[in-house]
């Protein structure tokens, strides 16, 4: 996105007939996105836009935006990606990472084994799980605390400790 924006979302469709728009969130921390007051469009130079409110909803999170008051100008939206700056990101519970600051974590074992990086964050029921490529070799691994010893942001690697079979 424009200006080192963070993709939070995408509008999906129009709710309501006041310009109400649905987003589709990028990420599972809805009650952090619940406390934002400002979002950018995406391919419209990033213009920001006060958030007048925001509410969850069983398909995602409904917003009302500064100066779309109709449902025609609400549709235009749909199909736009929202953004954040990094500094207006709500933050998050010790161990709970956004997605964009795993992707591309140097993924090593607990010996120093290198295993690739991570290139996805595959989200299920029982709980996340890390795609790791190592060129053209993937490993799936869970998100689990027996095998996720440590995830350093700063250093950007993640410290594993491989249960029997994962490799």
């Amino acid at each position: 996105m424009e200006r080192d924006l963070i993709a939070i979302g995408m509008i999906t469709k129009v709710h309501g007939t006041e310009g109400e728009v649905l987003v589709h969130p990028y990420t599972d921390e809805l009650p952090s996105l619940l406390e934002l007051n400002q979002v950018y469009l995406k391919g419209e130079e990033g213009r920001k836009v006060e958030v007048l409110q925001i509410r969850n909803d069983r398909r995602g999170v409904l917003l009302k935006l500064r100066g779309v008051e109709e449902r025609e100008t609400a549709q235009k939206m749909v199909g736009k990606t929202l953004g954040v700056e990094r500094k207006d990101l709500p933050p998050l519970p010790s161990e709970i990472y956004f997605t964009f600051e795993v992707i591309g974590l140097k993924v090593v074992t607990e010996s120093g084994e290198n295993l690739g990086e991570i290139a996805d964050v595959l989200k299920f029921p029982a709980q996340d799980v890390y795609l790791v490529k190592d060129g053209v070799k993937e490993t799936l691994i869970p998100a689990i605390d027996t095998i996720v010893k440590k995830i350093d942001l700063e250093d950007r690697k993640m410290v594993i400790s491989p249960m029997e079979g994962l490799f």
